[in-house]
């Protein structure tokens, strides 16, 4: 008999077949379910080799054993049969070659790669936290995070951000599915767990075209030798990859005391820079040598100076020593850098400067959505539309779902009259399922169609719907409306507050008091709140009120008080001392004040003048600053003082001229 019909007499061929589909399922379930159960990277190679190393023995049983309806029996002709062991031998060689020869380095089987793409396009999901403790769930997301820092320093690399990647926590979404949404062409997914004593961190780079592995690895670390964790990953994408990293790759820890870095952690996911500050008080008081931490307490200070400028004296020499000693200590560090260019942005005002700044952190991390923001608002200010707006698509493409992005997006296309472009944005936003998404964007697309179209209508409708959910919003409707009783009764809620916004602007709430009192002709009303917003201005520091931005303001304190001359001078001295090239947003912004206050103080025909040139405006190539003269347009206190000039109403007939119907 030949030696095929042997063995399809003895079954091995169909042995062979149903060993090779469960061998299989056996290999592709170990590949699965490996990283989810943190087990170790060489635990479905072991069972791989298992598997291989079964299949002679499966072939030699079936050849020695014939199921009969007796049960199993020996065949007689196995014992001894050198042809048998030689066919088995054979089978163990070829399986033992295939693995070994598959393990050696330049063997592997060729990956098939995504299409081709200017460059790789990382996201990083967020890290499944395993552990038993739910306090350190925010140890999941702050890794994550310092995971994201480290790898935003790959050269040639995009890297989708954080808070893009958070969008998707519990999506029911695949991992194809996902990167093609936000254009990424590689993913890394993994798992954290920590107790008391040390940390495990299980990852995973998946090619998101091919879905294959490129890259796996399980660390387990004793919680003090956890916090190099975020390099020796970026340094080991930066090899699959064969990528650099900017500055090379990090040899020291952050800090040594993980206290400390909890601490930190907790900081980076807080949104609040007050909250900020007081966490990395605490972690700097446990490590003072953290320069990592001291260089984030700088940012926190100088973005809380920006909303509010009373604490000017307190935070900004703060922030200036924070700068100076973190750099002192660990030099090239690039959070440092990003800490200069905020402080010269909010604290200096130094845009030029600021701009540089952050030019120099992007040369080195192009992935960097922080600074892509502050070098759109630095172009803003520069008046340099075109390249604003580049910032702001390439900070979009990075995050593609990122609520303040988008916002941003629509507000700075809004501003320079790029509605179409802002609506488009926003309806196209409106078309996902993000979470949270839509109620970012609605001012973007309300305020543009605003601006494109003069209809207040559909704005008047986004603010009644905001403040159903926020009392704050109202303040949106009650503009729109003029003074009114129901707004003269909710100001006073505020009256002993200072209204704060960017740039530090301060301002006491008593004056919005003082404004409607004035129009609605309660003079007693009105002497109380101008009494209320001269206590809060005598306590201020004389710096705040004397800041070009801050002028109109206190000039039209002075103008409701009776003391014109004053008011009119302070006006003209704030247009002065802002012209558009230096900060073209607020430049813009005192020229709308200042239609009103000096139209309040009897000023009518120099008002008329203000409001001809910013109607009139025409930018400079490649410095476009829209004026925005629909808020004029239906600015109903500007209204009230001007409406019976023939000049204000040939004005107003010029701005209807530009608005476009949808």
């Amino acid at each position: 008999m030949s030696l095929i019909a042997e063995l399809q007499r003895r079954k091995v061929f169909k042995v062979a077949v149903a060993y090779g589909v469960v061998a299989w399922l056996v290999i592709q379930v170990a590949s699965t379910i490996a990283p989810q159960l943190n087990l170790p990277e060489w635990a479905p190679r072991f069972i791989t080799l298992l598997v291989l190393l079964g299949f002679p023995i499966a072939l030699v049983l079936a050849w020695i054993f014939d199921r009969t309806p007796e049960g199993l029996k020996v065949e007689p002709a196995t014992i001894g049969n050198k042809r048998m062991y030689a066919i088995a031998g054979v089978l163990a060689v070829l399986a033992f070659g295939w693995y070994f020869r598959a393990s050696l380095p330049g063997n592997t089987p060729e990956v098939v790669s995504a299409p081709p793409a200017a460059h790789p396009r990382l996201a990083v999901l967020p890290l499944a936290n395993f552990s038993p403790d739910p306090d350190n769930a925010f140890f999941a997301d702050g890794l994550h995070d310092d995971i994201l820092t480290a790898l935003s320093r790959l050269q040639g690399v995009d890297l989708i951000s954080r808070t893009t990647m958070q969008t998707f926590r519990g999506s029911p979404l695949t991992l194809s599915e996902i990167a093609q949404k936000i254009g990424a062409t590689h993913v890394i997914e993994g798992s954290v767990r920590r107790d008391e004593l040390r940390v495990r961190l299980t990852v995973q780079l998946i090619d998101a075209y091919t879905d294959d592995h490129l890259w796996a690895e399980t660390f387990d670390r004793p919680l003090a030798e956890a916090l190099m964790l975020q390099s020796t990953v970026a340094n080991a994408i930066a090899t699959t990859l064969k990528v650099a990293i900017a500055g090379g790759a990090a040899t020291t820890p952050p800090t040594t005391v993980p206290a400390a870095y909890d601490l930190y952690l907790k900081a980076r996911l807080t949104p609040n820079p007050d909250d900020q500050l007081k966490l990395l008080d605490s972690a700097l008081l446990l490590d003072p040598q953290f320069s990592l931490a001291r260089a984030a307490r700088a940012s926190a200070a100088c973005e809380l100076l920006w909303f509010d400028g009373t604490r000017v004296a307190e935070l900004a020499p703060q922030a200036r020593a924070d700068i100076d000693r973190a750099r002192q200590e660990q030099p090239g560090l690039p959070q440092i850098e990003v800490a200069e260019g905020v402080y010269t942005y909010r604290v200096l005002r130094d845009y030029p400067a600021a701009l540089a700044i952050v030019d120099r952190v992007l040369a080195a991390n192009g992935s960097d959505v922080e600074a892509l923001g502050l070098r759109a608002f630095l172009l803003r200010r520069l008046g340099r539309a075109d390249e604003a707006l580049a910032a702001t698509r390439r900070a979009l493409e990075l995050e593609p779902t990122n609520p303040n992005v988008m916002e941003n997006f629509t507000e700075l296309h809004a501003y320079y009259g790029r509605y179409r472009e802002a609506i488009q944005a926003a309806d196209a936003t409106s078309a996902t399922d993000t979470a949270g998404m839509l109620e970012a964007v609605e001012l973007g697309r309300a305020l543009a169609r605003f601006d494109l179209t003069g209809e207040l209508e559909p704005y008047l409708a986004w603010a009644a719907s905001a403040a159903e959910r926020n009392e704050e919003a109202s303040l949106g409707v009650w503009w729109a409306q003029g003074p009114t009783r129901e707004r003269l009764e909710y100001w006073p809620k505020r009256y002993e507050e200072w209204v704060k916004g960017p740039n530090g602007l301060v301002y006491p709430a008593a004056l919005l008091v003082a404004i409607d009192a004035d129009v609605l002709g309660e003079k007693a009303i009105l002497d109380s709140a101008l009494d209320e917003a001269e206590r809060l201005y005598t306590a201020l520091s004389p710096d705040l009120i004397t800041m070009p931005e801050a002028l109109p303001h206190h000039a039209l304190y002075l103008a409701l008080r009776g003391d014109t001359d004053a008011a009119v001078a302070e006006v003209e001295r704030a247009i002065a001392e802002m012209p558009p090239s230096k900060d073209a947003v607020i430049a813009l912004n005192i020229r709308l004040q200042s239609v009103y206050v000096l139209a309040r103080a009897g000023a009518k025909d120099r008002a008329i003048e203000v409001l001809q040139s910013i109607v009139d405006y025409e930018p400079h190539p490649g410095q476009l600053q829209h004026p925005n003269p629909t808020l004029i347009y239906h600015d109903k206190l500007i209204r009230l003082q001007l409406g019976d000039d023939p000049r204000y109403q040939a004005l107003m007939r010029q701005i209807e001229t530009r608005f476009e119907k949808l």
